[in-house]
């Protein structure tokens, strides 16, 4: 049984991107927005999920929220995209749509992931390692690097 040779996913067009990217652009200003309105609001607790002494001051609720929503928009967008993994094979508009979400949810968590290492823990990596806040720090890590190659080679 000679199965033909799989052709490469074809990059979307300019109509999937850009319904994508209004998507994204959308559900990121929604993501702001919903941080910097509820900036006074205890939404999330400053205390890791352990109970232990509060890790962030309440000037940086704000910023807890931001990585909280984004990782939310992240999350809707990354939906329409594995919900057309399986059928990108049979339809080029899938295929297309596919990718499309595939890569604007990825920049949506590229900004949450910015949020969190940079804006919360300033970029020190010793104290991402041993907080409770993250649960899998070293995981996320390789899953941001291995979706960023996932998004180039497709």
């Amino acid at each position: 049984m000679n199965t033909p040779p799989r052709s490469p996913t074809p990059r979307p067009g300019a109509r999937p991107m850009a319904r994508a990217s209004a998507t994204a652009a959308l559900l990121l200003l929604l993501a702001f927005a919903a941080a910097w309105w509820t900036r006074e609001l205890p939404l999330f607790a400053l205390t890791p999920p352990d109970g232990g002494a509060a890790d962030m001051l309440p000037g940086q609720r704000q910023d807890l929220h931001t990585t909280f929503f984004t990782i939310w928009a992240a999350l809707i967008l990354v939906v329409p995209a594995l919900c057309l993994l399986p059928f990108r094979e049979r339809s080029a508009t899938a295929a297309h749509y596919w990718l499309a979400f595939w890569t604007v949810s990825l920049v949506v968590f590229l900004v949450h992931f910015y949020w969190a290492v940079v804006v919360i823990f300033g970029n020190d990596w010793s104290r991402i390692l041993h907080t409770p806040r993250v649960s899998a720090p070293r995981l996320d890590t390789v899953f941001a690097v291995w979706w960023v190659a996932d998004v180039l080679i497709a």
